[in-house]
């Protein structure tokens, strides 16, 4: 008895823990933890996903983004590489791909999106949008300015595409002027009003130009929001809520 008990708890754990993941849409490198290190992983999940108010503060944010990186193992990437030289097709190349970046391995990602940036897949949103992305963060802001034109000619409801739109920003910050920039965060923070990500970068965009009495107002009203935000939006924002609260206090 006490034998099936102790084999069947940590598959238990790992059940719940999967299901919470999948649920409150948390980082999918957490099931890859869970999956081959079942104990740890579950005990490590519980303390930073599952605990009341755990992860509150950016250290504790920080500390969860380093555990995900260490402890998700190297082999996966090994083993998507080894699929895509033995059969070089667009899926394992996109596992590939999406591996790369989810590892900050932008270098290697850049490396195929461009042989995809030159043949039929130019086409392709998906595609486009990540070699956009990973210009971005390898700080090649006027190339990747580039591929964003190119959405808009790819996607005709663009300006209503909020990871579109925020990208936008992120990028003009660094070769635009600070009007120009200010000009855009409040038409788009207007135009996608729930999304507080967009609003918190805002506030962080204008303390750098030192205009930090509207900063602060914008954290306020983004802090005023926490208790009315809705279930399903809960998850997208209550991280930015808990960083404007930081960024007040």
């Amino acid at each position: 008895m006490l034998y099936y008990l102790f084999i069947s708890v940590p598959i238990i754990l790992q059940i719940i823990c999967i299901i919470h993941i999948i649920k409150n849409q948390k980082n999918l490198a957490w099931i890859f933890l869970i999956i081959f290190i079942p104990l740890l992983g579950c005990l490590v999940y519980f303390i930073l996903e599952i605990v009341p108010h755990i992860g509150e503060t950016v250290s504790n944010e920080d500390l969860q983004d380093k555990i995900i990186r260490k402890v998700v193992p190297q082999w996966k990437i090994k083993k998507l590489e080894e699929n895509y030289d033995f059969s070089e097709t667009m899926h394992n190349r996109q596992l590939l791909i999406d591996a790369y970046i989810e590892n900050s391995d932008f270098d290697k990602a850049l490396s195929h999106l461009l042989d995809c940036m030159d043949g039929y897949y130019i086409k392709d949103e998906h595609l486009v949008y990540q070699t956009c992305f990973v210009l971005f963060k390898l700080q090649q802001y006027e190339e990747a300015l580039k591929y964003l034109d190119k959405l808009r000619d790819l996607n005709s409801d663009f300006e209503n595409q909020f990871q579109y739109n925020l990208l936008y920003t992120q990028i003009i910050e660094n070769i635009q002027s600070p009007d120009k920039v200010i000009q855009e965060y409040q038409r788009l923070t207007s135009h996608f009003s729930t999304k507080l990500e967009l609003h918190y970068r805002f506030a962080k965009f204008l303390k750098l130009q030192d205009q930090k009495e509207q900063a602060n107002h914008i954290l306020t009203e983004m802090i005023k929001q926490k208790p009315y935000l809705k279930k399903h939006k809960f998850s997208d924002n209550i991280k930015w809520i808990r960083l404007a609260e930081r960024e007040i206090s």
